[in-house]
């Protein structure tokens, strides 16, 4: 596909640029592309050179030839790769024929590229190729367009050959027994198990049609896109005439199984407790008060081809910015749509079809080329599509296209819910003997109503209308013709076209146009023996018969999953509860899965549940022979004696619990009609429960039922009995003790908020319908009248007849009552600390004062027993003043906030000691103490914190802050303790002299000898004796010195080994000095020792030298022949172990 087929012709260049970009898939390509991201004209820039680097029709054809080339040889009797080659060589062949001035025309006549492509082929076909040029072309080498009108010829005929083979019978093409079959082998695949089973994977479609496979990204759905209409019967059988089929794949779908699984349970959930919610009035949010009065204050009524109708505008939501999507944003859909609808010219006049039906009724209209140039603010493009409801296409407007993370939705306000609900309309459907159904021709097109005249038709609106299908009885059929006309007659008004009516009784919608009635009602009036049927709200309404149905679909899976479990549950929709024994059945074996955490997609279900949920499944099919009566009770015939009574009976059981309801008709002759109304059921909790409350729950959902048919129903109602076979329940009710346990009291509270306690009764199981619910009932049974469709017997009875209330209350209504027991306290006065503790200066004082304000008359030493009694006590007080809500509430057992210091520490409350303490994780040490696993937590601004740190640190000598930091750590969790330490350590005056530094002395003046600059070196040296060195002679140790010459100047040194520490020794290493160094000027040396461990024998040395009277006069006698002078300087004037 080009690119260009993707990309408008009035787009941007920016835009073009960033759809170049994300089709781009070779990394060198999208270097050379981003490298014109600044550019005024990227897109343009950026297709040149990578035309030039990748698009060269040369370049093209080379790599073509050499990818040929590099193709594995053709295998013999291989007919698709010999297809597969043959296809290649009529690509390469067409590439080279379109290029421009004939420059493949030298490639065309090559033939050294036919013997290379021969190369490739079997030598059975290099022969019949051979052949073939011969006979053709005699002596002329063939080219590569001789040479692909060969393979498509050959590849024709093996095909032809292939398809012949394949009519043989099955005996001609069996193999025959090989009598080496028990011999090994080498083994080759050829037969693939489990194929002739493909529908255990594969879901096939209608015949010829496409298949869905699944596959780790989801379901791909496969096959062709669409058949022709001239196939031959026999697929199987070769035929010449016959097309090709286009084989393509069309879509891999990735739809989110999580969001379908949401939803199944949701609808699930809201069917179970669509009657039980809470009938308060909730006051509108202020976005759906925002919405009301944007639809009132501009909705306005337009004319549209002469017909009046209401337009209203788009309810922004003012707190978001009005959104815009421009035209470029949906052209790509538009492309992929044109696409489809050429590959698909039937879908294609089905398309113009309804797009033609929009712009003749007004709906939508034509841009102007210069709307379609000018983009609005606030204008958004969306894109649209078919889909298929029901047999029919329809066109949808997806709102829900995002453009930068954002969609029409978003931007707009819902606004409240102002129709009636499901329920209702078919609870008041019900009512009356003559039914009526019908459906607004293009609702989502139309506006809203005016208000104001007749009240029947307002009233209609307001109540028997869900979304666009009207649902409505009457009690005669004159009142049902009447309406129906002036219903239609006054939504023409508005622009409303209300079409598709049906009835139980022909006459009522016969005199009504054709196009107004229903096809079915159209079957019904031209054959009498058909039974017409029509969708109501989920339902299926039997016209002739005047019964309500249910829908049964097929589901198939594999395997058997939790996921599976709940998509079959979720679809038995059954808005009137009639087959609640049936799918309660079902809801308490899904309730024993949850007792172990699974996988929504885990196969390995238990058996048990498998095998009863199969037995379950196998029922479905039988959903189709259910039928409900849809109205009530008798017929009016303008009867205002009769009169009519709500029965509602409850039971429960251990599984669950439920309430059913019927409605009791009586006319003036005393002939009794009960019919089934309405049914709602619940799974007992996993938490047990008493019997008793489990039957109150039963009894508090059969009051929510009533109350939600009050206020449904607009038939008067005489009378409402409640009935319960649980004498606890009625014991409960009737009782006027208000010492009940929270449980029951407040279900009892709310009970006789919609009914009365005279309003209860008592019946037996046997005759209770509602015990139908807790046992289960198969469809069979549901569908054979029995009580549960027709009423418990003893309705159809005089009110006396009927049973009575047991005498005698039930013994086990005690065990909920509240028991009275009185319970005193005694406030002691715990013992406290001195008042005021700034007074003391140091623990010790501290704990003693305590011990004696507690312990008055007992001695005050700190050693006494009582004394980590004492300390206890000051750490509680330390707590209570410094964490006072953490120690509250961790002293009741309760967690603490997520704010509180505390929380990171993990505190536990110790109540032995009544101390927080740290958690940790040494629990489980068995070599330390409770206390040091656990230490006390302190606060360290608390005044007892500082003088407990202020008492290791003495005790301690004043070491440094993390020596004190280990010591408090064995028993005390100090908060920022290092920083505390330091805090006291910086005031205390022990620990600021222990901690401060010895002055280094100032040094004297430098000697002159050392600032005699611009000399050479050594010209002012310092010279010393260091040593002895043990050195081995032979077998004896002798002794060996150094002496060192450094230059007081430049630091240069000169060291040389003196053999002894006499003068002539000296004297030849001071000769050896100045013979390499040069004469000195001057040259010092002390009298001391510098030496370790050699002191006293380096100063005898130093004696030798200069008590012999000639020795001195020697050494001094050689200084002037060398001009050196000579200081004897004091012992340690140098710094460092330095001569000076």
């Amino acid at each position: 596909m080009a690119l260009t087929n993707l990309l408008p012709n009035d787009g941007s260049e920016q835009f073009k640029y960033h759809v170049l970009l994300d089709h781009l898939k070779l990394e060198t390509a999208c270097h050379l592309a981003l490298a014109y991201a600044h550019h005024p004209l990227p897109y343009t820039r950026a297709m040149l050179a990578l035309q030039q680097r990748y698009g060269q029709p040369q370049q093209l054809v080379l790599r073509e030839i050499t990818a040929i080339l590099n193709l594995p040889s053709v295998r013999p009797s291989d007919s698709r790769s010999f297809s597969d080659f043959a296809i290649r060589v009529r690509a390469l062949v067409g590439m080279l024929q379109s290029l421009e001035n004939g420059e493949g025309d030298a490639e065309l006549a090559c033939a050294s590229h036919v013997q290379q492509l021969l190369g490739k082929l079997p030598s059975e076909h290099v022969a019949n190729y051979a052949r073939f040029s011969r006979a053709t072309k005699p002596g002329v080498p063939h080219n590569l367009v001789d040479f692909s009108n060969w393979l498509e010829e050959e590849a024709e005929c093996q095909a032809m050959a292939t398809q012949t083979r394949d009519r043989r019978g099955p005996l001609e093409q069996r193999n025959p027994i090989k009598p080496s079959f028990s011999k090994p082998s080498n083994p080759v695949a050829t037969i693939l198990h489990g194929t002739s089973h493909p529908q255990k994977r594969v879901r096939l479609g209608p015949g010829g049609g496409p298949a869905a496979v699944p596959t780790c990204l989801g379901w791909a759905l496969q096959g062709p896109t669409m058949l022709p209409e001239d196939l031959p019967d026999n697929p199987d059988c070769f035929s010449p005439k016959a097309k090709r089929l286009e084989i393509q794949s069309l879509f891999i779908s990735c739809a989110s199984p999580e969001a379908d699984l949401y939803h199944a349970v949701e609808r699930l959930w809201k069917m179970d407790v669509l009657p039980y919610q809470s009938e308060k009035v909730i006051t509108r949010s202020k976005q759906d008060q925002e919405a009301l009065a944007q639809l009132e204050n501009y909705t306005v009524k337009v004319e549209i081809n002469r017909v009046g109708r209401y337009a209203t505008p788009l309810i922004h939501n003012l707190k978001i910015s009005k959104p815009q999507a421009p035209k470029e944003s949906v052209l790509p859909a538009l492309r992929r749509m044109e696409r489809k609808l050429m590959k698909n010219p039937e879908l294609a006049v089905i398309y113009n079809k309804e797009i033609n039906k929009l712009l003749e009724a007004g709906y939508v209209k034509k841009l102007s080329p210069q709307e379609v140039v000018q983009n609005s603010e606030s204008s958004w493009y969306i894109p649209h599509h078919l889909v298929e409801h029901n047999g029919k296409q329809r066109l949808v407007f997806n709102c829900s296209f995002q453009y930068q993370g954002q969609c029409l939705n978003d931007c707009l306000l819902p606004g409240p819910v102002l129709g009636p609900s499901l329920m209702g309309v078919l609870l008041r459907f019900r009512q009356h003997s003559v039914a009526i159904s019908g459906d607004i021709k293009a609702m989502f097109h139309q506006r809203h109503v005016k208000d104001g005249g007749e009240e029947d038709i307002e009233t209609s609106v307001l109540q028997s209308f869900y979304v666009d299908n009207c649902l409505q009885s009457f009690p005669t059929e004159g009142q049902a013709k009447s309406f129906l006309d002036r219903l239609r007659a006054r939504l023409a008004t508005g622009g409303f076209e209300i079409r598709q009516w049906i009835s139980n009784l022909p006459s009522v919608v016969q005199h009504l146009p054709k196009e107004a009635r229903s096809e079915s009602t159209e079957m019904w009036l031209i054959q009498d023996h058909t039974d017409p049927w029509e969708g109501a709200l989920g339902l299926i309404w039997y016209c002739s018969s005047d019964t309500l149905g249910y829908k049964y679909k097929p589901v198939s899976y594999h395997p058997l999953t939790l996921r599976n479990v709940y998509r079959i549950l979720a679809m038995q929709y059954d808005p009137l509860g009639f087959i609640i024994p049936f799918t309660t059945r079902a809801k308490v074996l899904l309730q024993k899965l949850w007792s172990k955490e699974r996988d929504w997609d885990d196969p390995c279900l238990p058996d048990a549940f498998v095998k009863a949920w199969k037995l379950w499944e196998e029922e479905l099919p039988q959903l189709s022979r259910i039928r409900l009566p849809r109205c009530y009770g008798l017929t009016e015939d303008q009867d205002l004696s009769m009169t009519r009574e709500l029965h509602v009976f409850c039971d429960a059981s251990e599984a669950a619990y439920g309430s059913v309801a019927y409605l009791r008709t009586v006319d003036s002759n005393q002939q009794v009609q009960v019919s089934f109304v309405m049914a709602r059921s619940r799974v007992a909790p996993r938490r047990q429960l008493t019997i008793p409350r489990l039957e109150l729950c039963a009894a508090l959902t059969g009051a929510q039922l009533a109350r939600m048919l009050k206020a449904e129903l607009t038939l008067p109602l005489h009378r409402l009995v409640m009935w319960t076979d649980s004498t606890t329940v009625l014991t409960w009710l009737q009782s006027e003790s208000c010492q009940y346990k929270i449980f029951v009291a407040h279900r009892i509270t709310e009970i006789l908020e919609h009914t009365a306690a005279s309003d209860w009764r008592y019946t037996d199981s046997a005759s209770n319908p509602a015990d139908d619910i807790t046992r289960g009932k198969t469809l069979k049974e549901l569908a054979a009248p029995h009580r549960w469709n027709q009423g418990p017997p003893f309705l159809y009875l005089p009110p006396y007849q009927w049973p009575l209330n047991p005498s005698s209350p039930s013994t086990e209504a005690t065990t909920e009552l509240r028991k009275s027991v009185f319970c005193g306290t005694a406030h002691v006065l715990p013992p406290s600390v001195p008042p005021n503790l700034l007074q003391f200066q140091c623990w010790e004082d501290l704990v003693v004062r305590t011990s004696q304000h507690i312990f008055p008359s007992l001695d005050a030493d700190p050693q006494a027993p009582d004394r980590p009694y004492v300390e206890t006590l000051l750490l509680q007080h330390a707590q209570q003043e410094s964490f006072p809500e953490e120690y509250a509430l961790l002293q009741a057992n309760k967690p603490i906030s997520k704010q509180s210091p505390l929380n990171n520490l993990a505190p536990e409350f110790d109540h032995t000691t009544n101390l927080i303490r740290v958690g940790g994780r040494l629990r489980k040490s068995e070599d330390l103490d409770y206390s040091n696993m656990h230490p006390v937590v302190l606060d360290p601004k608390n005044y007892i914190t500082q003088l407990l740190i202020k008492d290791h640190d003495k005790r301690l000598k004043h070491p440094g802050p993390e020596r004190v930091f280990a010591s408090l750590r064995r028993n005390y969790w100090i908060l920022r303790g290092r920083q505390a330490i330091r805090k006291h350590q910086h005031s205390c005056i022990d620990c600021r002299k222990w901690k401060a530094r010895p002055l280094i002395p100032r040094m004297a003046d430098l000697p002159p000898s050392r600032l005699r600059l611009f000399k050479p070196p050594f010209w002012s040296t310092g010279m010393d004796c260091f040593g002895p060195f043990l050195i081995k002679v032979g077998r004896r140790q002798e002794k060996r010195w150094g002496i060192i010459f450094k230059c007081l100047t430049t630091h240069c040194i000169h060291i040389d080994l003196l053999s002894g520490l006499d003068t002539d020794s000296f004297l030849m290493s001071f000769r050896r000095f100045v013979a390499r160094r040069g004469t000195p000027f001057e040259v010092h040396s002390d009298h001391g020792t510098n030496f370790v461990g050699g002191e006293r024998e380096l100063q005898r040395a130093f004696d030798q030298l200069t008590r012999p009277p000639g020795s001195i006069s020697q050494i001094q006698s050689s200084l002037p022949e060398k001009s050196t002078k000579r200081s004897s300087l004091r012992r340690n004037l140098g710094k460092g172990g330095e001569s000076n």
